[in-house]
């Protein structure tokens, strides 16, 4: 009598599996040190990948040529528009990846930057008749100062702002220029009163406390 084979079962192991994962290209690290910048001013730009790493600049920066660049490493540009800057990495068997860096490039303007935080932002608080949060201003240069602080568009809060020592109250048409020539860089603690149907603790809040700041560039020297 013939004997029957068993079927052959294909097993899969988990570490299989997970091989193309493992080979994907990754960006460990892509910083600037500022992303809000005075003409001219210079930026520091690092790296880290896994894989095969090349940039792209638009418009081209002189001291960050298109293509291939090392896994790891930095470089100092110093943008004269609002540059985007590209990273792009690939490896082989794995999937390719890409990442961003946004250098806007301000100074005096009619558009205003606005400041916003969350009131989910661990710095939020709601007591007294009033709400208050703190905007972590990081992105900006340390030339990029103040000129003017205003209601962002749409906003009908009343706001007390404090930033480096300094309050103004600002409200709709009601423009502060008590922090001109000031570094917008750092913290601004927004204050509100809470309007009419608003109660702490209830969905009432607004999400988000929000005031504009109008830019111009000061040497850090002339402060």
């Amino acid at each position: 009598m013939a004997r029957m084979r068993a079927p052959w079962t294909l097993v899969v192991s988990s570490a299989s599996a997970l091989f193309g994962v493992a080979c994907d290209a990754s960006v460990d690290r892509f910083t600037a040190s500022a992303h809000s910048v005075c003409p001219g001013q210079p930026v520091q730009i690092a790296w880290r990948v896994t894989g095969s790493a090349t940039v792209t600049s638009k418009p081209p920066l002189a001291a960050l040529p298109d293509g291939p660049v090392d896994e790891q490493g930095h470089v100092t540009v110093a943008p004269t528009t609002t540059t985007n800057i590209e990273l792009s990495v690939t490896r082989r068997l794995g999937r390719p990846t890409a990442s961003t860096q946004e250098l806007a490039v301000r100074g005096a303007s009619s558009a205003p930057e606005p400041l916003a935080v969350s009131l989910a932002d661990p710095s939020a608080g709601c007591g007294d008749g009033k709400v208050w949060a703190t905007v972590h201003a990081r992105r900006f240069s340390r030339t990029l100062a103040a000129a003017a602080v205003s209601s962002h568009a749409g906003d009908g809060r009343t706001y007390d702002v404090t930033h480096a020592g300094v309050t103004a109250t600002v409200s709709p048409g009601v423009t502060a220029r008590q922090f001109a020539g000031m570094a917008i860089l750092g913290d601004w603690v927004l204050t509100s009163p809470l309007a009419a149907g608003e109660a702490c603790g209830t969905p009432t809040l607004p999400r988000s406390l929000v005031v504009d700041v109008f830019t111009q560039c000061v040497p850090e020297e002339s402060r």
